[in-house]
């Protein structure tokens, strides 16, 4: 038997976090506004993701500020320079 047996291996997500991530890239994808932005983003090329949609999600649901969600793009702005 392994050393590592019943330790998981890698991030393990919980079926209650996926559909709630699955539930605010529905409610952003419903939102008539969320659709605009999309739309215009496309148009200058950029292709918005399901991250993109979760974090708009999680804003209009209010579980976020429009803060929180600056401070959240920043500091995945800051990973993705190093």
């Amino acid at each position: 038997m392994g050393g590592n047996q019943g330790k998981p291996a890698g991030n393990v997500v919980t079926l209650d976090a996926v559909r709630q991530r699955r539930a605010f890239i529905a409610l952003a994808h419903a939102d008539e506004h969320w659709c605009q932005t999309r739309a215009s983003f496309a148009l200058s090329g950029i292709e918005l993701t399901d991250d993109d949609a979760e974090r708009a999600g999680r804003l209009l649901a209010g579980v976020v500020s429009l803060e929180e969600v600056y401070a959240e793009i920043r500091r995945k702005a800051r990973l993705l320079e190093e």
